[in-house]
Parts: structure tokens; C-alpha cells; sequence
């Protein structure tokens, strides 16, 4: 500032989606905008392989208590217990 003067700045809290937006939507030469696509993609990448993590992990439970249900359905069977539903 000329003569010594002082500028007040603004300072603003952004949402995480009104930096999603800005970052999205910047010019890619800028260092910062470029930096915050590269984080935006590896997050979106990370949060789809938990979501397929958490799909196999599912998948596995489910398995393992149709494995478990059918040993007591064919145990029951060789008791010859019967169940009518």
C-alpha cells in the first residue's frame, strides 16, 4: 500500500462443497486448483475401494452364515428334527 497504509482482507469459511465447486471449476495451471483436483481424485478413488472392501467384507459374512445354517439344517436333518415354517 502506498504511504504506509493498511488494507483489510475478508476472510471467509468455505463449505467443503463451495471448495469442491471452486476447485473443480479453477483454471488447472494454477498450482493450488491443480493440487486440490489431485486430492479430490485420490479421496474419490479411496472411498471406492472401502466401498468395495466393505461389499467383499459383506459378501464373505453373508457366505459364512449360509455355510453355518446349512450345517445345522443338515444336522437337525440326520437328528431327524423337522421344522415347518
Amino acid at each position: 500500500m502506498p504511504n504506509g497504509g493498511v488494507k483489510q482482507i475478508s476472510d471467509y469459511k468455505l463449505s467443503r462443497y463451495a471448495c469442491y465447486l471452486i476447485v473443480q471449476n479453477g483454471d488447472q495451471n494454477k498450482e493450488v486448483i491443480a493440487l486440490g483436483q489431485t486430492y479430490i481424485l485420490q479421496q474419490t478413488a479411496a472411498k471406492a475401494e472401502l466401498k468395495t472392501l466393505q461389499n467383499f467384507i459383506m459378501l464373505d459374512i453373508k457366505v459364512c452364515i449360509i455355510d453355518k445354517l446349512q450345517m445345522i439344517f443338515l444336522k437337525e436333518k440326520n437328528l431327524g428334527i423337522e421344522k415347518t415354517f
